[in-house]
């Protein structure tokens, strides 16, 4: 792969971040992870924690799609925001 023209290893990601926790969903996740892994689909999204602090944590467990799989993507994840 090749750097994009910042020098970011990953293509820009354009769309607009949740402002909510509940924007947070299998539809946003696919959409985030499409232009790194093309043809990946977040089949399912599920809340399993939610830590709020000075920081959000939401720990999720994930379905995914073939190609996620074969990514090597984990079942579980953790997403934080500021």
């Amino acid at each position: 792969m090749t750097a994009s023209p910042l020098g970011r290893p990953y293509p820009q990601c354009s769309g607009r971040l949740p402002r909510q926790l509940g924007e947070v969903n299998a539809t946003w996740l696919t959409q985030l992870l499409q232009p790194r892994y093309p043809g990946i689909e977040v089949l399912a999204l599920t809340v399993v924690e939610v830590r709020n602090g000075h920081t959000t944590k939401l720990r999720a467990r994930l379905e995914l799609n073939e190609v996620g799989q074969r990514a090597g993507i984990p079942p579980h994840v953790c997403l934080k925001s500021n």
